[in-house]
């Protein structure tokens, strides 16, 4: 019921919508509010959405896919550069101009924890808290076209 009243709301023209937290009604408990947040964002999948944030619509598919790749790859380290051709950790690197590379902070003894590194140059994003399961948690993909069946297939 509530995505659909998130999808009337849309069509009607309103600009934002607010969930409360909510652990105890029995009939829509909201225990974690962004989670339907992001349930209510997937219905923005048109050109005119995109277009209201200056990205453009043909390169959703290859968005995401970035996307993914910083994901799933981010959750396997403590801490991380990556440059893409849409995204670049830390901000201060320069896009990729052909494929995308990862790579891992170096362990280097003694560990210095996130926290005690302020003032330092930035040269990897850190990544926390991390999941338990190994390599990382299951990313589940949602598509209507084939090229996006086809890639959540080869990447498992």
């Amino acid at each position: 019921m509530a995505l659909e009243q998130a999808e009337i709301a849309d069509e009607i023209g309103f600009d934002s919508l607010w969930v409360g937290e909510s652990h105890f009604n029995e009939k829509e408990p909201i225990p974690q509010p962004q989670t339907m947040l992001n349930a209510f964002a997937s219905v923005g999948n048109d050109a005119e959405a995109f277009a209201h944030y200056k990205v453009s619509f043909d390169d959703r598919e290859e968005r995401f896919k970035e996307y993914i790749d910083i994901i799933s790859k981010s959750w396997t380290c403590d801490g991380f550069s990556y440059t893409g051709k849409f995204y670049q950790f830390p901000s201060n690197i320069a896009p990729a101009e052909d494929e995308a590379s990862f790579e891992r902070e170096p362990y280097k003894p003694p560990q210095i924890d996130q926290w005690q590194r302020a003032g330092q140059p930035v040269s990897y994003l850190p990544m926390i808290p991390k999941g338990v399961q190994l390599p990382h948690l299951p990313i589940w993909i949602q598509s209507s076209s084939t090229e996006m069946l086809s890639y959540a297939a080869r990447s498992g």
